[in-house]
């Protein structure tokens, strides 16, 4: 993990702030076993002798290196792989969840990776993570490094975790709601597939069905004040996808 995060930290130096690393450096840190965070806190105080551990995988099998990048939200090139969900999609998703143009972003808490901005439980929706949040090498990705120096991984994962999703809105019931009209805080709209995905890929999809609930028990009219304390910026995010995507088709 700490050969990781030196990948990681090198790339967010360059693409983030200060504020950035110190937190992606305490986030690893808590995260670390007691004689891990020994060797974290020399590398951190530049006491390791300059020598980084091998960048290997489980079973000591070599990272991925590094793939030339490719534009951003565009196909593999040689089309190795085209993406089912439309570009436009992709590219508004992507500005939302991170304003940078690339697919090595991280997150200021260093716990969302990418130009979708996948978390843990997104990463094991896709398959690249098991439950005990190792790596699985599935698309050649054995680490979070070889995740970010691998654009055609993230846009694999990404349609991956957009078709669980589809599938997870579907199963709890809140895809039977698509075509409701809801007068919305800042405007009326339709609920769509597209923004249940969008609200999806942001706050989960369960999430997602507890605010389109508590619309329904209101009248499909949306009032902030209506909204429990502990939920009312996630349930404005919802709404806010769902009006934002409610015109922008996730297929080709």
């Amino acid at each position: 993990m700490v050969a990781e995060f030196k990948v990681v930290r090198d790339i967010l130096e360059k693409t983030g702030t200060p504020e950035q690393v110190k937190n992606l450096e305490q986030g690893v840190r808590d995260e670390l076993n007691p004689e891990d965070r020994g060797h974290f806190d020399k590398l951190l105080a530049g006491t390791d002798g300059g020598k980084a551990p091998p960048l290997t995988g489980p079973g000591g099998s070599k990272m991925t290196p590094p793939r030339k990048p490719i534009p951003p939200g565009s196909d593999t090139p040689g089309g190795g792989f085209k993406s089912p969900i439309d570009p436009k999609f992709r590219n508004e998703i992507h500005r939302r969840e991170s304003q940078v143009g690339n697919y090595e972003e991280i997150s200021p808490d260093g716990k969302a990776l990418g130009r979708y901005q996948m978390r843990k439980d997104a990463l094991r929706d896709a398959g690249l993570i098991d439950k005990q949040g190792r790596w699985t090498g599935k698309h050649g990705v054995r680490s979070a490094g070889d995740f970010l120096n691998n654009p055609e991984a993230q846009e694999r994962a990404f349609a991956q975790f957009m078709r669980r999703n589809e599938k997870t809105l579907q199963r709890n019931g809140a895809a039977r709601l698509e075509g409701t009209a809801v007068q919305g805080i800042k405007g009326r709209f339709q609920v769509t597939r597209s923004g249940l995905l969008a609200a999806a890929h942001r706050e989960g999809a369960g999430r997602v069905r507890e605010y389109l609930d508590h619309q329904e028990r209101h009248g499909w009219k949306s009032d902030a004040a209506t909204f429990p304390d502990n939920l009312r910026r996630s349930f404005l995010s919802v709404e806010t996808r769902l009006r934002e995507f409610s015109q922008i088709n996730h297929r080709r």
